[in-house]
């Protein structure tokens, strides 16, 4: 017991640290001003890289109107506001998505735009470097790989960085299952996806000697995806999810989030973690995570800024908040030991998806 004690209070300390503590100002940005009226008219475009109807471009763009209207931007007025959505899933790796990019370059010069805000790894190594203006400022948001590598670093470019947190989310889920413990990274195959595997292996990999490599899977179809879960997850203490929004059924339509989730909880032996806020929302025990909206926000900010007279150059690129989330409803679900520590330091959600209750007993204190 003292030993689950004490991984749970170092959990609390090094999540909370990160989540909670604020990012240093960048030298020589100037602050975004307190709310008020536009000093003009903002025409501002946004390259999305997925489709309209996905939850992490949703909350990007919830992010993005929000804060600018709290600003004083009002949208049909001094906020012209257009979008064009890439829909990158439909392509098998990223050069093939390099024949919509004319499209792109093309609707953003028919709207003229004063900012391009551009979300996703996708959209933003293939657009921003091969737009012809090189004076048009562009905020890019939803980044996980190297801004230098993607051709990124220039004059009229600065953005927020989408930089997961898998190492003390593993560390999270061990704090609910004393180590040494194996672990499966399960995730799908679209663009995003393998981008999003690549990161957190090399991460966990770096800093993950507790115990053996966690077991890494990559799906396309839902079939893959439910067998995976069937066949592996009762010889794993828990699951790291990645993306899955991508999944598709044998007809090739895309499987909801939520329904996946939803068969997660009714399937998986083992309990599962993830690294977005909807995966927790829809079922996850819980994780640090990075939240669409507080991308959204974050390029908002900068957007601001360079409206009222900042130079992109002068605004550092760098990763956005986190928060600490814990789905307090699937840790019963799963009959786990809350950690005595770590409800104090995240916020706490008890509901599950689909009508699932959760066990009318915990499995241990909360």
């Amino acid at each position: 017991m003292m030993r689950r004690w004490v991984l749970g209070w170092w959990i609390v300390v090094l999540i909370g640290g990160v989540a909670c503590a604020p990012p240093a100002p960048p030298a020589a940005v100037p602050p975004v001003t307190p709310p008020g009226p536009p000093i003009e008219q903002l025409r501002l475009f946004w390259v999305n890289s997925s489709t309209a109807d996905d939850l992490w471009a949703i909350r990007i763009q919830a992010g993005l109107r929000e804060t600018l209207t709290r600003y004083g931007y009002v949208p049909g007025s001094t906020l012209i506001f257009e979008a064009y959505h890439m829909d990158v899933g439909q392509y098998d790796v990223v050069a093939a998505a390099r024949e919509a990019v004319p499209d792109v370059i093309a609707a953003i010069q028919a709207f003229g735009p004063d900012i391009v805000v551009v979300s996703g790894d996708e959209a933003a190594q293939l657009v921003i470097p091969n737009y012809p203006d090189t004076t048009l400022p562009f905020v890019f948001c939803g980044v996980m790989g190297d801004p230098e590598g993607y051709g990124l670093v220039r004059p009229n470019v600065t953005g927020v960085l989408n930089h997961p947190r898998p190492v003390e989310t593993v560390a999270m889920a061990r704090a609910f299952a004393e180590p040494p413990t194996r672990y499966l990274v399960l995730g799908d195959t679209s663009v995003s996806g393998r981008l999003l595997a690549q990161y957190v292996y090399s991460a966990l990999h770096e800093v993950d000697t507790e115990g053996p490599a966690p077991e890494l899977r990559l799906v396309a179809h839902w079939s893959d995806w439910q067998s995976v879960v069937s066949e592996e997850a009762s010889n794993v203490d828990f699951i790291l999810l990645l993306n899955f929004d991508t999944m598709s059924d044998e007809a090739g339509g895309y499987i909801a989030e939520r329904a996946m989730m939803v068969w997660m909880l009714e399937h998986s032996p083992a309990p599962v973690f993830a690294l977005s806020t909807q995966g927790v929302l829809n079922g996850a025990v819980g994780g640090l995570v990075i939240d669409g909206e507080q991308q959204g926000t974050a390029a908002a900010q900068r957007v601001i800024q360079i409206a009222r007279g900042a130079s992109p150059a002068s605004i550092a690129i760098e990763p956005s908040g986190y928060r600490l989330l814990m789905n307090m409803a699937a840790a019963r679900h799963w009959d786990l030991r809350i950690p005595v520590m770590l409800p104090l330091a995240a916020e706490i959600y008890r509901t599950l998806p689909g009508g699932i209750a959760p066990a009318t007993a915990p499995g241990g204190s909360q």
